[in-house]
């Protein structure tokens, strides 16, 4: 057993294993950004929405988060606060991978959303960096808890792991900061969906694309 921080609806709660009594016991969290290296849990429930308030609660925490964002925290903090439809995605999926290959291993979290696609079915795969985070500050936020060990992209192991609250906040912040600020988000969005237009319509001019001329 050892010191894990949860994430709750009301905030960052610390406990410590106590060996006399062999149980788990709250201890006093008295600087947030001590405690990233330490194990993280996320409560049953809570959302994108709960950990943003958790995290504007702590002036440091938030310029610690906009050093390795791409963006200060403040600006998807105020745009969750928005009105808007809900995201119809049953949580927002945090997973450590190991992948394998013929020059080495590689480790990174993968973040993605879980939910329906056009069909019905429930798949792992949605990409919310595009997402305004007001339509996802309601999607309940989980971790995997096993670390999954993959080769040629099918999965070939996994075993139990952790994250650190670094790494979870790392991760999120990193994920939908990933096209800068809200503004920034949106303008690539709008453009990505010119092309697209502009592309059905016959309207863009295509470059053909030869295999040939690329592989050396």
């Amino acid at each position: 057993m050892s010191d894990t921080i949860f994430i709750t609806k009301n905030g960052f709660r610390r406990e410590k294993w106590d060996g006399e009594i062999r149980q788990n016991v709250e201890v006093p969290i008295k600087d947030i950004v001590h405690e990233l290296r330490v194990a993280c849990e996320i409560e049953q429930g809570v959302t994108l929405g709960d950990i943003f308030k958790a995290v504007s609660q702590h002036e440091l925490l938030m310029y610690v988060i906009g050093s390795f964002a791409w963006c200060r925290p403040e600006a998807f903090h105020k745009e969750a606060e928005k009105p808007a439809v809900p995201s119809d995605l049953h949580f927002i999926e945090l997973v450590k991978h190991i992948e394998i290959d013929q020059f080495g291993a590689d480790a990174h979290v993968d973040v993605h959303g879980v939910g329906p696609n056009d069909s019905g079915e429930i798949v792992n795969n949605w990409s919310i960096e595009l997402t305004p985070v007001n339509e996802l500050a309601s999607v309940p936020v989980r971790l995997d808890p096993n670390v999954k060990v993959l080769k040629d992209y099918q999965e070939i192991a996994s075993a139990p792991s952790c994250f650190s609250l670094f790494e979870v906040l790392q991760e999120i912040y990193f994920e939908i900061s990933f096209h800068g600020s809200p503004q920034d988000r949106q303008e690539f969005a709008d453009e990505m969906a010119l092309r697209v237009k502009e592309i059905k319509s016959g309207e863009a001019k295509l470059v053909p694309f030869d295999l040939k001329e690329t592989v050396q």
